[in-house]
């Protein structure tokens, strides 16, 4: 089975898990924006306000094995169906915490993540909450190899079983 592992990033989150992704499945590793390999794609993406996967629709879905979205909230279940359903996502949708790289926003980003914070500020309670609030004030990153076993288990099965 040729893999590839397709990302579209915007604070580098994205394509950070698509390089570790890559180098622990020992496959290639590409931008949405240049020239993807034939073969099996894992597509890594950001999601945007509303759920929106980004570089989602570029794809040529017929290769697809699997898709890690990446954002900031917490994985649950409901934030995964959400990405399925938003997206019309019919491969196994897997979820990573990325990082906010303030230097990357232009500043209506940045005044938005301010609105977001104080969103956060109702709905998210707790040490969870302070430390998700932080990391939009201030800028900070989530990203961790961990987060990325599940989809390593299911890519690795399915390749043996190939």
């Amino acid at each position: 089975m040729s893999l590839s592992a397709v990302y579209c990033s915007r604070s580098r989150s994205s394509k950070t898990y698509a390089e570790m992704f890559a180098k622990i499945m020992k496959c290639n590793c590409v931008s949405i924006t240049g020239p993807v390999p034939d073969g099996d794609i894992v597509f890594f993406g950001w999601i945007s306000g509303g759920g929106k996967l980004n570089g989602y629709d570029q794809l040529n879905h017929g290769n697809l094995l699997a898709v890690c979205a990446v954002g900031l909230n917490y994985p649950s279940e409901d934030i995964i169906h959400s990405i399925e359903h938003k997206n019309n996502i019919t491969v196994p949708v897997y979820y990573c915490m990325g990082c906010i790289d303030r230097s990357c926003l232009k500043p209506s980003e940045k005044f938005l993540l301010s609105v977001i914070c104080l969103f956060t500020h109702f709905k998210c309670k707790g040490q969870q909450g302070d430390v998700l609030r932080d990391v939009i004030k201030h800028g900070g990153t989530f990203v961790s190899e961990d987060q990325l076993y599940p989809l390593i288990e299911y890519c690795t099965a399915v390749k043996k079983r190939s």
